[in-house]
């Protein structure tokens, strides 16, 4: 996190990832094109495929949430959903499409919706429910609201709190190659924050190291806080399925690849504690 700071002022993050058959590079090749190539191969080969249905039940979709990601920072892909999609003009699906984490079409409403406001109030009142994809989507709507000092230590916050909650979710697939979500996810919407930073003057010229510094002790304060209140509700956190998109296996076969109910509380309960346990010994240092 002691870098984090060099990322935000930055924009020449460049995300590499492997996706099956291809190698994506963002963003010199569109995301969704790939995305939509692998979904047809997927439906030739008699798999499930790509459903563009928004209503579909946990785990009935092959769609990769985190390389559907990628258009975050896709301007031209961005205005193709401004034009194909409605926007969050029907909030019955929205909610339902939530409960059942088909989080792309939560995200095609989202980047639909021309009010600004309203996406902001509606990721804040989720805020509870620990979705990650919607923490990282609150970090970006905070900075764009206002880009200020105080904002930007909220975003930093979301994004920190986002990628937690991820690594919780991705230790419970059962395959390897999902691990790689929680980093990939981070610097794609570390990008988006960046972006704005970038343009607002104001805000980059106060981003010394030593705001900077006062900003990360404030930051894993607020991080403290909000991990120890999961840990109190760790049982109850919204299912991991929707990481094991991202894992090669899922896509080779339609196995089931989460652990076991058990194994996954039991695994989600030691990572918390060893979070937990290492933002305390930080924010020691800080104070000494």
């Amino acid at each position: 996190m002691k870098y984090l700071w060099i990322m935000m002022v930055t924009v020449t993050v460049v995300i590499m990832a492997v996706f099956f058959y291809a190698y994506i590079y963002f963003p010199t090749q569109e995301a969704p094109e790939v995305v939509d190539e692998v979904n047809e191969d997927f439906s030739k080969n008699g798999s499930r495929g790509y459903d563009d249905d928004t209503k579909v039940k946990v785990g009935e979709h092959l769609d990769d949430v985190v390389i559907f990601t990628f258009n975050r920072n896709n301007p031209q892909a961005l205005q193709r959903f401004l034009l194909d999609y409605d926007g969050m003009l029907n909030e019955n699906i929205l909610e339902e499409n939530l409960r059942n984490q088909n989080y792309i079409a939560v995200l095609r409403a989202l980047w639909s919706e021309e009010n600004a406001q309203k996406r902001l109030e509606w990721l804040k009142k989720k805020e509870s429910e620990s979705h990650p994809i919607l923490l990282f989507e609150l970090a970006v709507e905070v900075i764009k609201e206002e880009p200020n000092l105080e904002n930007f230590q909220k975003s930093l916050y979301y994004l920190e709190l986002a990628k937690y909650r991820t690594d919780l979710d991705a230790v419970c697939v059962n395959d390897s190659s999902a691990r790689a979500a929680p980093q990939s996810l981070y610097q794609t919407y570390s990008r988006a924050v960046a972006d704005v930073v970038d343009r607002a003057p104001n805000l980059k010229n106060q981003l010394t190291q030593s705001v900077l510094q006062g900003v990360d002790k404030e930051v894993l304060t607020q991080l403290l806080s909000a991990l120890q209140e999961i840990e109190l509700q760790i049982d109850a956190l919204p299912s991991p399925e929707w990481v094991s998109t991202h894992a090669l296996r899922k896509l080779l076969s339609n196995k089931k690849i989460i652990t076991t109910e058990k194994k996954c509380l039991d695994t989600r309960k030691r990572m918390i504690k060893s979070f937990i346990r290492n933002i305390s010994n930080k924010l020691k240092k800080y104070n000494s």
